[in-house]
């Protein structure tokens, strides 16, 4: 499936409410929060699981470098690295 920025975004938003019950489209405040915040407190197991779905509904790999330099912390940083994934502008 070819996904485009909005697509990526509410892909990534359905994974993330059904992981953390947040709804990041909702809440835009949040999406710059890091998961481990008061704000958001969530466990780390579930940021582990939010990592599996992606990759198993997406069909993606998300990069071991991304994930040891702590860049798969926050909601923009994963839509950032789905969209560097996907490389949407080739496929507007």
């Amino acid at each position: 499936m070819k996904y485009n920025k909005d697509s990526l975004e509410k892909e990534l938003n359905f994974i993330m409410i059904n992981r953390s019950n947040i709804n990041f489209l909702e809440n835009p405040n949040l999406k710059s929060q890091n998961f481990f915040s008061k704000e958001i407190n969530l466990p780390p197991r579930e940021l582990v699981l939010i990592l599996i779905d992606i990759q198993n509904k997406l069909n993606v790999t998300i990069p071991e470098a991304d994930i040891i330099n702590k860049k798969f912390n926050t909601f923009n940083n994963i839509l950032s690295i789905l969209e560097r994934s996907f490389d949407y502008e080739k496929i507007r």
